[in-house]
């Protein structure tokens, strides 16, 4: 059978990395924690489960240090999950079928579904949620840039699991929201993206040109492509649409007052 190597990203996240070495401890073949100095706890209970951990500097994100996480890792098959987020029982039971499969049939990749969870535990339906994530691939046949909110570059097949196997995402339950939280992120990556060309990709071309006045046509478009497409939506998964947008129109309305900036300069 493939060996599988768990990563996952930490920074005072105890109680959530328990719960998440509990879920795959008995599936996985390494666990790679990359950690960002924790102070509670962290660092014992994943060297308790016969992990490996390296210390990174602590960024406010994680995505630069994807690639150093893959390099350190022993086995060719990643499954790569925040420490906030769980298998469903079926995903967990057939992730060695799935690998074998992928093995068989030259696949270089697997995307899975995620969905959200309220913080009392109830599914968010709506039109970020279910995503699909890149979770389960190849690190021979991957590449990151390192970017926020990046999906890798797949060099193979990639194949897509049915909703049945998914992942399950508690943000909400080990977190608390903010404000402040979400602008810090949102300049973050507005730094990140503002050099990348988006030519071809005319929702975000347009959302860059209208930003700050995209928020309505952008949650507009979403509702109705989430409709257009027979996509479950509830309550709150309004309200996550709301939140998303404003993350968006708020990453693109930095991206462009900075490009007005670097004009005028130069």
């Amino acid at each position: 059978m493939a060996k599988i190597t768990l990563i996952t990203f930490t920074k005072n996240s105890k109680s959530a990395l328990e719960g998440l070495l509990k879920n795959v401890e008995d599936i996985v073949d390494e666990i790679i924690v990359i950690d960002s100095y924790s102070t509670d706890g962290t660092i014992e209970l994943a060297k308790s489960y016969n992990a490996k951990v390296y210390f990174k500097k602590p960024l406010g994100f994680v995505e630069p240090y994807r690639p150093f996480a893959l390099r350190v890792a022993s086995h060719k098959w990643i499954l790569y999950l925040d420490v906030d987020e769980r298998l469903s029982e079926r995903l967990r039971c057939n992730l060695q079928d799935l690998i074998s499969f992928a093995e068989r049939n030259h696949i270089a990749a697997f995307k899975v579904w995620r969905i959200e969870l309220s913080r009392d535990l109830r599914p968010i339906w709506g039109s970020h949620s279910p995503t699909l994530q890149i979770r389960i691939f190849d690190k021979n046949r991957v590449k990151y840039r390192g970017v926020i909110h990046e999906l890798p570059q797949i060099q193979g097949r990639l194949i897509r699991l049915p909703l049945s196997l998914y992942i399950i995402h508690l943000a909400r339950f080990y977190s608390n929201f903010s404000i402040k939280k979400m602008m810090q992120y949102a300049y973050l990556h507005s730094l990140m993206e503002c050099s990348i060309s988006h030519t071809g990709d005319i929702l975000k071309s347009l959302s860059h040109n209208l930003a700050p006045f995209g928020f309505i046509p952008r949650y507009l478009y979403y509702l109705l492509n989430t409709v257009m497409h027979k996509k479950y939506l509830n309550v709150l998964g309004l309200k996550d649409t709301f939140l998303q947008t404003f993350y968006e129109e708020v990453t693109h309305f930095l991206m462009k007052t900075r490009s007005e900036k670097t004009k005028l300069y130069s």
